[in-house]
């Protein structure tokens, strides 16, 4: 059975982002600003799922899209700062990967 993530914009009656995996367990899940990050895995491999929400005045005004999708046998870690989420992982051919995306999140706005 697959799973899905799906994104929807305000005010919208159907999904802009239906994204699939076989994938049956999620590994890790981190979200920062207009940028969300799902880890899943269904056997000897983690696939890496990036949804960023773009466009808007802040981003649950965003339309979602997925900006990455990977396939992984290494562990992905994940780092949040104030401007950036940052990924790391191996390529399936051992190649160090990293993505950076910008969050629209500032900490300590009020």
């Amino acid at each position: 059975m697959d799973n899905q993530f799906v994104a929807w914009g305000r005010d919208r009656s159907t999904p802009q982002l239906i994204a699939t995996t076989a994938d049956s367990v999620l590994v890790q899940f981190a979200t920062a600003g207009g940028v969300l990050v799902a880890v899943t895995t269904g056997g000897p491999h983690y696939l890496i799922f990036v949804i960023s929400f773009e466009g808007g005045k802040d981003p649950s005004d965003g339309v979602g899209k997925l900006v990455l999708q990977a396939v992984t046998k290494s562990d992905v870690q994940i780092h949040v700062n104030q401007s950036r989420l940052r990924i790391e992982y191996k390529s399936l051919r051992g190649e160090p990967r990293q993505a950076e995306y910008p969050t629209r999140l500032e900490f300590g706005a009020r």
